[in-house]
């Protein structure tokens, strides 16, 4: 984006990334607008929430916002959509990633939508530059609920938002988090979004306390009730909140891949048509990942347990067949005593994986390695996988005497009786899911192989 360089070397504070806001925001009022009116306005906001165990308080955050919408009344409605990004930095960090190159591609975006976009966008493009986001989150709270609960005017008739944060630099930026009425979002993010990155896993993590962090999501949800996408940057953690965080380690990928998909995203939404968008319940959960980039699938969380279900009990049906056949040499041990087996073998050839992962990484510390997995993530899969991969095959292996069938039938059996347990508790069982569709694919196509050699013979 060359109409918005970032200098480096001035980005060490929030006053600093508030002045590169106003530029941008001024390089938009010169410029003609065509079809559209854009109305800027500078929010002072003072107040104070509780989120868990905290309480926060804030005075004079200063948010940037602004409003796009068509010039002719027939066309416009009431119905808005929010751009969110953050232009303070955390202290001591540069800032560049976390958040200020998400703020120059909601300025690139919305430059690109007035002077070069086709159809006139009906629904108005609120965008919130917020100033507060690193220590309290105070700027989204400012915007949606500053003045005993009142909030910015714009912050009304609000159907939806995108928030842009990152917690790396580089990449593709992932969808991680959706929620509240979340189908309709689900459903524009599928269909507008030119490059797909999404996971459920993302969402969960956060949810379980995992990532000791938050986003103005949670704001905007809680003491907005809207509901939202939350997308970020999430390779090279290792800059995260540090003076590292400088444009050299934002690629011009990754800066095209964001603007791809948040144009896509706002040209869609902009002329959604909310009268007959189906809404569900703020509390509204779905799953969803992306395959490949190519292509999103998304689905609510009651029909994931019953595919989940469906899934786990077809290859438990079908492999109770091979778990006999297996030990036609033993008929003495039972079936229960068989699956039993199963189970365990699994449990302590999982146990011996995670063991060796963990002794690696000690030998590594042991010996003062520099730990170059940091720059290098894949290098991880040959550090930790490679050991663990290695211990899991030894123990199937001692435990089964060498046979090959009744390890990997006792691993994916396992996967199944798995899945039937988690799915009921978390999202992103769907990964165990995938995996039983594939051992369930494959042993009915050995099935069909035997069967067919045993005809011809």
């Amino acid at each position: 984006m060359p109409d918005y360089q970032i200098p480096v070397q001035k980005i060490n504070h929030q006053f600093t990334h508030y002045n590169l806001v106003k530029n941008g925001r001024g390089k938009i009022w010169n410029d003609y607008l065509n079809n559209y009116s854009l109305d800027i306005d500078v929010q002072k906001a003072s107040g104070t929430f509780q989120t868990g165990y905290y309480n926060s308080v804030y005075m004079d955050v200063t948010n940037v916002v602004a409003k796009l919408e068509p010039k002719n009344a027939n066309l416009k409605t009431t119905n808005s959509i929010l751009l969110n990004c953050h232009f303070d930095a955390f202290p001591g960090s540069l800032g560049a990633t976390d958040d200020f190159v998400n703020c120059v591609s909601i300025l690139e975006v919305i430059e690109v939508v007035y002077k070069y976009g086709g159809s006139v966008l009906q629904n108005p493009i609120v965008c919130l530059f917020n100033g507060a986001e690193e220590i309290g989150l105070g700027g989204s709270h400012g915007f949606v609920a500053a003045k005993n609960g009142i909030g910015h005017p714009w912050s009304k008739n609000l159907k939806g938002f995108i928030n842009l944060d990152a917690i790396g630099a580089g990449g593709r930026e992932i969808l991680f988090q959706t929620a509240g009425g979340n189908n309709w979002l689900l459903k524009s993010y599928a269909k507008a979004a030119k490059h797909p990155f999404a996971s459920v896993l993302g969402e969960e993590a956060f949810e379980f306390g995992l990532i000791a962090a938050g986003t103005d999501f949670k704001i905007f949800m809680k003491f907005g009730s809207i509901p939202g996408l939350d997308m970020a940057f999430i390779e090279n953690g290792w800059v995260y909140h540090t003076k590292l965080d400088n444009v050299a380690e934002v690629s011009p990928g990754s800066i095209q891949h964001l603007g791809d998909n948040l144009l896509g995203l706002v040209e869609h939404i902009g002329n959604l048509d909310f009268e007959s968008v189906q809404t569900e319940n703020i509390e509204t959960t779905s799953i969803f990942f992306d395959v490949f980039g190519l292509f999103v699938v998304y689905y609510t969380k009651p029909v994931g347990i019953w595919i989940n279900v469906v899934v786990a009990a077809t290859f438990i049906s079908i492999a109770f067949q091979d778990i006999e056949s297996s030990w036609n040499w033993r008929p003495s041990i039972k079936i229960k005593k068989r699956v039993s087996i199963m189970l365990l073998s699994s449990v302590v050839a999982w146990s011996a994986a995670v063991g060796a992962g963990a002794l690696s990484g000690a030998f590594l510390n042991l010996l003062g390695y520099y730990r170059p997995f940091h720059s290098y993530p894949y290098l991880a899969i040959i550090l930790f996988g490679l050991p663990a991969v290695l211990a899991q095959i030894l123990t199937y292996s001692m435990i089964f005497e060498g046979s090959q069938k009744k390890s990997w039938l006792a691993g994916k059996f396992t996967f199944a009786i798995l899945l039937l347990f988690v799915s009921f508790v978390i999202r992103s069982a769907y990964v165990l899911a995938i995996e039983v569709i594939f051992a369930t694919f494959a042993l009915m196509s050995r099935r069909l192989l035997v069967k067919s050699k045993h005809h011809r013979i």
